[in-house]
């Protein structure tokens, strides 16, 4: 079969001249000699095993995944193992296009930590969408190896990310992303911001057990390895974007981290003591308008004192759910 024959059958095609294209942008130059293979995800999944399979080489070439509805289309170029360039059919879905926005809004000190680096924060973040968004019934896999040379931006040498490490991580957000959820983004609240938060937790976090069961430990203090630092610097990131008028989503937008990293930042800065939540005026119910007409209404003086003991009661136990017992 020919190769754009093959190709057609994923998100990708080739045009002109061997050229890999996504959506119609140039990813990559094909050689007559290079290799495909493509692969459909089945009805039970299955794309997780698929790439341990085929990272575990540590293979050069150049991957594409899309989902079944082409809403998700990602191409990524591995080198080594590592991943040294992405493309996605987003707005943002190009490396320059990000680190410009991430510089825009966050400034362009350098990044406390190597996790914080836009243009890593743009492969990794990247790429684990795609993988989690491709894991489905109908999406496909190509793969290209041997002689394919990458046309899309490739990143620096600092913001390269092993392949097998982010499909793990991949892996790890898809166990932790529920429970993450039910405990800190149940209902809409607006973070508000009490104390910045310094290089290193003033003092040990809590533990809060979720509806996992899990008591929320983060060994910190005792032996801090990268992967607690870099977590760390995710929650003073987001502490920066908390202004106490934004709501938790705003927040997460903000960050420009991924859901994932910015509700785990939340959650540490929730257990440390440096943010709280407050509902918005929706979830209150009692607008000032509302409490004016209840003082003016005859023998209503009653419901109308016992609206903020309502309205404290409500805030108590938004609280509880997120906050620590003993907080």
């Amino acid at each position: 079969m020919e190769l754009a024959t093959l190709v057609s059958c994923t998100a990708a095609r080739v045009g002109p001249d061997d050229v890999l294209t996504l959506e119609g942008e140039a990813v990559a130059a094909l050689a007559p000699a290079c290799t495909a293979v493509v692969a459909r995800v089945g009805r039970r999944g299955g794309l997780f095993e698929l790439l341990a399979t085929l990272l575990a080489g540590r293979p050069r070439g150049v991957l594409v995944l899309g989902d079944a509805e082409r809403r998700s289309t990602t191409a990524a170029w591995l080198d080594d193992g590592a991943i040294a360039g992405a493309r996605a059919d987003t707005p943002l879905g190009r490396a320059d296009a990000f680190t410009a926005a991430f510089v825009a809004r966050h400034g362009d000190a350098p990044p406390p930590v190597a996790a914080l680096e836009p243009a890593r924060v743009f492969v990794l973040e990247t790429v684990v969408e795609a993988f989690d968004a491709c894991d489905h019934a109908g999406a496909t896999l190509l793969w290209l190896e041997g002689h394919a040379t990458w046309l899309a931006e490739a990143v620096p040498a600092s913001a390269r990310v092993d392949a097998s490490a982010v499909l793990l991580e991949a892996a790890r957000r898809r166990d932790e992303l529920g429970s993450l959820q039910r405990s800190v983004a149940r209902r809409p609240a607006v973070l508000v911001p009490l104390s910045p938060p310094g290089e290193r937790p003033s003092a040990a976090p809590t533990a809060v057990t979720d509806d996992d069961g899990d008591d929320g430990a983060w060994d910190f203090f005792d032996d801090p390895d990268p992967a607690a630092l870099a977590e760390w610097a995710d929650a003073r990131h987001v502490f920066a974007c908390c202004d106490g008028a934004a709501d938790l989503d705003e927040v997460v937008a903000r960050a420009m981290l991924g859901r994932f990293r910015a509700l785990q930042a939340i959650a540490t800065l929730l257990r440390c003591g440096h943010v709280v939540v407050t509902p918005l005026a929706t979830d209150v119910g009692t607008s000032d308008t509302a409490a004016t007409d209840t003082r003016a209404t005859p023998g209503a003086s009653d419901e109308a004192a016992s609206a903020p003991q309502d309205d404290a009661l409500r805030l108590a136990e938004l609280l509880d759910d997120v906050l620590p017992r003993d907080v």
